[in-house]
């Protein structure tokens, strides 16, 4: 089963540039790093800047 979610994973069609995908995934290992260390108010933080983020890409790309 996981063999096959991987497969679809990489068949996936991202609606996203290939860019803010790894940007996204960076953003999420800094914020988990962040609740790692035991830092909330940092992640918390980091949380709001990612959803702003993606908001803002996930708006200008449904605008076009």
């Amino acid at each position: 089963q996981q063999q096959n979610r991987l497969r679809r994973l990489l068949v996936y069609k991202w609606p996203y540039p290939l860019e803010r995908i790894v940007e996204s995934c960076l953003e999420h290992m800094e914020l988990l790093a962040a609740v790692e260390q035991g830092e909330m108010e940092w992640a918390a933080t980091l949380m709001r800047r990612h959803l702003e983020v993606a908001s803002r890409v996930h708006s200008a790309r449904t605008d076009q």
